[in-house]
């Protein structure tokens, strides 16, 4: 018996044309709603590119990325080039200078609770390790708000 492949030993060139529009809303809408894909979006990836790898992960394997790590090596391994698959109608922003003060505005925000938004984020969740909630609201979280993972433990944490 021949083991299982991971991974398909090489992508079809071209995507069937029926198949292509369907694939695009699904991409699209696997970017939006996906907590994986939020994240790599987060992390500063181009929302095209992403969606293009969702894309092909969808044509390829039929469902999105299970990983953050996995959609990110994806998009590392990728060459950031314009998609034939993908043609975006919005304009591209033009790259500008960020304001210090909106830069530490973003910074202090990330430091608060992502769930009331008003306490200090100090309790890691894990198993996924994000460090996005207060203690109160840790007790009562089933899911991590940052990735959607089901939370198992609560670690109280201390800023020095």
């Amino acid at each position: 018996m021949r083991p299982l492949e991971r991974f398909p030993a090489e992508r079809p060139a071209i995507i069937d044309p029926k198949k292509e529009n369907e694939l695009r809303a699904k991409a699209l809408v696997e970017v939006e709603t996906s907590p994986i894909a939020q994240e790599a979006l987060k992390m500063g990836f181009d929302r095209v590119q992403v969606t293009k790898a969702v894309m092909i992960r969808l044509n390829d394997y039929g469902r999105g990325f299970a990983k953050v790590a996995t959609l990110v090596n994806e998009l590392l391994s990728e060459p950031a080039e314009s998609s034939e698959m993908l043609s975006s109608d919005e304009e591209t922003e033009p790259l500008k200078e960020k304001d210090p003060r909106e830069e530490w505005h973003q910074l202090i925000t990330k430091m608060h609770c992502r769930l009331c938004k008003e306490k200090k984020a100090m309790t890691l969740l894990l198993p996924c390790g994000h460090l996005c909630v207060c203690e109160e609201c840790a007790a009562q979280a089933d899911k991590c708000p940052t990735c959607g993972m089901r939370v198992k433990e609560r670690v109280r944490t201390f800023r020095a």
